[in-house]
């Protein structure tokens, strides 16, 4: 007996698991798709699982707003950088790898993540 897909997660866009078709062009891709993987950025696309924290990725999924703060909040749980310095540009949120961090920490950043 074939097993039953597993069907997707509630809220869960395209890119996340599974590459999206490709446009053909590389100038039409959304800002949050990588365009050698043609998955969201931060998205490893062998395990599909986030290995780094990106604004534009963030905002996709969260919206805006609570990107932002997703990203401020792990910041400075992932001990990144100065989350108190005034930010006037997107340099100042650059790609967060979460590579080589602690266990503990990395549960935080997931639950983080997770949080509404």
């Amino acid at each position: 007996m074939a097993e039953e897909p597993k069907e997707k997660p509630a809220g869960k866009k395209a890119g996340f698991d599974a590459p999206i078709a490709d446009p053909g062009d590389s100038s039409k891709l959304p800002v949050y798709i990588h365009p050698d993987t043609l998955m969201v950025k931060g998205i490893a696309p062998d395990s599909k699982e986030r290995v780094a924290i990106n604004l534009d990725a963030l905002r996709y999924e969260f919206g805006d707003k609570k990107a932002l703060e997703k990203y401020k909040k792990i910041a400075r749980t992932g001990g990144f950088l100065d989350p108190n310095q005034t930010a006037t540009g997107e340099q100042f949120f650059p790609d967060l790898s979460l590579d080589g961090l602690k266990p503990a920490v990395r549960q935080e950043i997931d639950a983080i993540l997770k949080q509404e």
